[in-house]
C-alpha cells in the first residue's frame, strides 16, 4: 500500500513501465501541460515543469471535489537526458490554491535575480460557489493567480518552490510567460473562461484574451481585455528567428509589420496560432494586436495529437523552443522543437533539436540488398529487424523504368500500439 501523496512522498503509486524511453513522462502518475519551461542561464540548466495528477493533503475545513494537479519537475543540462526532481509547486499553502495548481508560466525577470513562475491556484469546487462554504470572495471564476519565486536561488537546480502568495482575485486560469513594454512594465495574458464561468469581456460573441500589468512582478493588476482571442495555454512571444538564408521583406511594403507570434488553445487538442503585430499599451491601455494580411488562416501550431504548447526563449542559444503534451500511452510531452520563422512560405516551421542526434546511437539492423531485391511484380519475402521501444526505420529505393505508379512498404511492428502502416513511394 502506498503513502498518501504529499511534499515528502511526491510519488505514490507503483512506477509506469513500458513507456517512452526519450520523452519526459512522470514516474508514477498522469500528467498534462507543460509549465514553467525555462533556461536558467544563473546555472546553466533547463528546466520543465508540468501538471502532475496528484495533490497534498488539504485542510479539514475545505470541501473536496476537487483536487489537483501540482507541478511536477525535471532538469537537464543538455535538452535530451532529464532527471526527475520532487515536485517544485504543492496545492494548499494558502486560500488561493488549496485545491491544485493549474497551468502557468515561468519568466526571467533580472530585478528578480532569475526565474519567477506565474500559476492559477483552485480556490474553489466546480461549479464555483457550489460547496457548503458558498462563495468564495476572489474566487468568482473558481481561480486565482499565484507567483513563486525559489526558496534558494543559488541552489542549481532550483528545487524548492514553496516562496509563493497570491497576486489576482476572480481570475480564470493558465496565465502566459510575461514581457516587458519599452516603458518597462510587466505584462502577461491568459485564458478568459469555459463557455460557462468567467468573464470573456465586453463582447458577448468574441472571447478576448485578458491582460494584467505589473512595476515589479509581485503586485499585479488586471487592465482590461485584448483584442485577441482567448484560449487555453495562450502564448505571444517576438517574431522567432529567421529560417536560415532568408530575409523578411522591406518593411515598407508590409500592411502590416511581422513583430509578434500569438498562440492559443483554439479547440480541444488544438493549438493555433498568428503572425502579426503587437503595440504595448500604457497605463490603463491593454494595447492593439494586427493580424497580417500573409499570417496562414486557421493555422494549427503543430498537427497531431499535439495540445498546451508552452515556449521559451533559449538565451544560450538564442532559439525558441516549443514544448507541448502528447495525450498518449499514459501521457508525455513530444521531444522538444526549435521554432523558426520562414517569410517564403509565410508560416512558422519547426525542426527537431540538433541535440537529440544523441539519441541515435547505433544502427540495429540492416536488410541485406540481396534480400530486398525483387522482380517487377513479385513480393519480396518478409524480414525482421532488431529495434527498441523507441526506433527509427530508413527505406532506399532503386526503381526501374517498368514500374507502373509506386512501391509500397507495409511495416509491421510487432507489440507497438500502432501495429503496422503503409508506406507508398511514388514515382
Amino acid at each position: 500500500e502506498w503513502a498518501p501523496c504529499g511534499p515528502v512522498n511526491d510519488q505514490c503509486g507503483p512506477p509506469l513501465t513500458g513507456g517512452p524511453q526519450y520523452h519526459i513522462t512522470d514516474l508514477s502518475c498522469g500528467m498534462n501541460d507543460p509549465n514553467g519551461v525555462m533556461y536558467d542561464e544563473n546555472h546553466g540548466v533547463y528546466h520543465v515543469m508540468y501538471q502532475d495528477h496528484l495533490w497534498g493533503p488539504m485542510p479539514d475545513n475545505v470541501p473536496e471535489g476537487r483536487e489537483g494537479p501540482v507541478w511536477g519537475h525535471a532538469v537537464s543540462a543538455d535538452l535530451v537526458h532529464w532527471a526527475h526532481l520532487p515536485v517544485s509547486l504543492w496545492n494548499g499553502d494558502g486560500w488561493y490554491d488549496m485545491h491544485g495548481i493549474f497551468t502557468g508560466s515561468a519568466t526571467i525577470v533580472d530585478s528578480l535575480g532569475g526565474p519567477a513562475i506565474t500559476f492559477p491556484g483552485l480556490c474553489d469546487v466546480y461549479p464555483p460557489g457550489s460547496s457548503e462554504l458558498g462563495p468564495i470572495p476572489g474566487c468568482a471564476y473558481g481561480y486565482a493567480f499565484g507567483v513563486a519565486v525559489p526558496d534558494d536561488p543559488s541552489d542549481p537546480l532550483l528545487r524548492n518552490w514553496t516562496n509563493k502568495h497570491w497576486i489576482a482575485n476572480d481570475t480564470f486560469d493558465d496565465p502566459s510567460t510575461a514581457w516587458q513594454t519599452p516603458q518597462g512594465e510587466w505584462r502577461m495574458i491568459g485564458h478568459c473562461g469555459d463557455g460557462t464561468f468567467g468573464d470573456c469581456g465586453p463582447d458577448d460573441d468574441f472571447d478576448a484574451a485578458p491582460i494584467w500589468a505589473s512595476e515589479d512582478f509581485m503586485t499585479w493588476r488586471k487592465v482590461g481585455f485584448t483584442n485577441m482571442p482567448a484560449g487555453e495555454c495562450a502564448s505571444m512571444f517576438p517574431l522567432p528567428p529567421l529560417v536560415d538564408g532568408t530575409e523578411l521583406p522591406d518593411g515598407a511594403t508590409q500592411d502590416v509589420p511581422l513583430t509578434h507570434v500569438h498562440k492559443w488553445g483554439c479547440d480541444w487538442l488544438k493549438d493555433c496560432y498568428q503572425i502579426g503585430s503587437w503595440v504595448d499599451g500604457e497605463g490603463d491601455d491593454p494595447g492593439v494586436w494586427s493580424t497580417s494580411p500573409s499570417s496562414p488562416p486557421d493555422a494549427l501550431f503543430e498537427h497531431g495529437i499535439y495540445y498546451a504548447a508552452k515556449d521559451f526563449w533559449d538565451s544560450s542559444t538564442s532559439r525558441r523552443i516549443n514544448w507541448a503534451w502528447a495525450p498518449l500511452y499514459t501521457d508525455s510531452f513530444a521531444l522538444p522543437r526549435e521554432v523558426k520563422y520562414d517569410p517564403r512560405l509565410e508560416q512558422l516551421v519547426f525542426s527537431a533539436l540538433p541535440e537529440q542526434a544523441l539519441l541515435r546511437n547505433g544502427t540495429l539492423g540492416e536488410v541485406p540488398l540481396t534480400a530486398a531485391t525483387t522482380p517487377l511484380g513479385q513480393g519480396a519475402s518478409a524480414v525482421t529487424l532488431a529495434a527498441s521501444a523507441q526506433s527509427e526505420a530508413g527505406f532506399v529505393f532503386e526503381l526501374s523504368d517498368e514500374s507502373a505508379n509506386a512501391v509500397t512498404v507495409l511495416l509491421t511492428c510487432a507489440g507497438a500500439a500502432a501495429a503496422s502502416f503503409v508506406i507508398e513511394v511514388p514515382l
